[in-house]
């Protein structure tokens, strides 16, 4: 009779004891249980190279209110609002405040706008969600696909690392998006040991257990050198607005001059791979190659394919005389200048099998994977003791 009314006391405790371990590991991810927070700092350059458009992060704080326009349940205010708009605008320097990737709220987010666009709009007078809705759905806005790194940072428990300072540097503004990388990693150990890896990558390695032997650090620097090489010296003349950024765009289109080509006076001549032309009068006229094309009177004129044609119409030009005279002799155009095509952009990232850093130890099963089994166990004893307790006290 004692035994089965003793047996739902028993779990019941068992369930109270053990609850809380299972919990704590759902609550707090790994890296929080099995590591240890260090410091971190964030610093971006290459923007100052862009000086027509402005740059932004969002959003850079995670509060309630951020939470509440993506419908999430927070455990606990990461920063309070305090006032503060939730983006900053950036320049070349440190930076004060990002979400990473592990974050409750939605990460950080590198942003571009032109800077005369920037100008008619008031982000400080906008609500929490009109400033969501202006980052993430703008078209005029560049954004970046980078992540900046972890907030807060955790290394690996035992580890001497204890702050690590990033360098993110943008490359460039092309039709699409921003193009930043981690220029360089700084890691600073408790015996004031500093190592800096050249990196120029979007990837990040995993963060070192202790300092790296010195041919592990001359390895990056020769791997980074031969990026950097490739790197132009002067970022391409970035576009004002993103392929198919506004209706904007197609109306400076329209207003920034005629059409290619187009032009009034005398013959318009189109020209492929440095060709000479002779124009005959309302004749339409294809060119290809360098091929000259000699026309006479009212002859009709052969249109030649090449891979590229201009087909263009020109005022009549009188060539030869009259009917039975003997044909003049062909009219060239003049020589025209033939710009070289633009050299293809050179590859941003490095080689990725050389981002490969020198792996932690692996941690102490007994002390940081089976301690949730340790509870366990003493919530056993616990219970089986006051088990005992009790039928002491029933005997005596």
């Amino acid at each position: 009779m004692y035994a089965r009314s003793r047996a739902p006391a028993l779990v019941l405790g068992l369930a109270l004891v053990t609850s809380p371990v299972v919990a704590w590991t759902d609550v707090f991810p790994p890296e929080e249980l099995d590591g240890v927070q260090i410091g971190v700092s964030v610093e971006i350059t290459g923007l100052s190279r862009f000086p027509d458009h402005v740059f932004y992060a969002y959003p850079v704080y995670c509060t309630r209110g951020l939470a509440a326009i993506y419908e999430q349940q927070l455990l606990w205010d990461e920063e309070e609002d305090g006032g503060r708009p939730n983006y900053i605008e950036l320049r070349d320097g440190p930076v004060a405040s990002w979400l990473g990737a592990r974050s409750e709220c939605p990460e950080s987010v590198l942003y571009a706008l032109a800077r005369d666009i920037a100008a008619t709009v008031d982000l400080a007078a906008k609500s929490p969600a009109a400033l969501d809705e202006f980052f993430t759905t703008d078209p005029r806005l560049f954004h970046a696909s980078f992540h900046f790194v972890d907030r807060p940072l955790y290394a690996t428990k035992g580890s001497p690392l204890n702050h690590v300072h990033e360098v993110v540097r943008v490359l460039k503004i092309d039709s699409y998006e921003i193009s930043a990388v981690v220029d360089a990693a700084t890691y600073s150990f408790a015996d004031g040991t500093e190592q800096t890896l050249k990196l120029g990558h979007t990837k990040r390695p995993p963060l070192p257990f202790r300092a790296l032997k010195p041919e592990k650090v001359a390895k990056y620097a020769m791997v980074n050198a031969k990026w950097e090489v490739r790197q132009p010296v002067g970022p391409a003349a970035a576009p004002r607005l993103p392929d198919g950024g506004s209706a904007e765009a197609a109306a400076e289109g329209a207003e920034s001059g005629t059409a290619e080509g187009s032009g009034s006076g005398a013959a318009e001549v189109a020209v492929s791979g440095g060709a000479e032309v002779a124009v005959s009068g309302g004749a339409e006229v294809g060119v290809s190659g360098a091929a000259e094309v000699g026309v006479s009177g009212a002859a009709e004129v052969a249109v030649i394919e090449a891979p590229v044609v201009a087909v263009i119409e020109a005022p009549v030009v009188a060539v030869g005389g009259t009917a039975g005279a003997v044909p003049g002799e062909p009219v060239r155009a003049p020589p025209v200048a033939v710009v070289a095509p633009e050299a293809p952009r050179p590859v941003v990232e490095a080689e990725e099998e050389e981002l490969v850093a020198e792996p932690a130890p692996e941690l102490d099963p007994l002390s940081s994977r089976l301690w949730p089994l340790g509870a366990l166990l003493v919530g056993v004893v616990i219970v089986i003791g006051g088990v005992g307790l009790a039928r002491r006290r029933r005997g005596g």
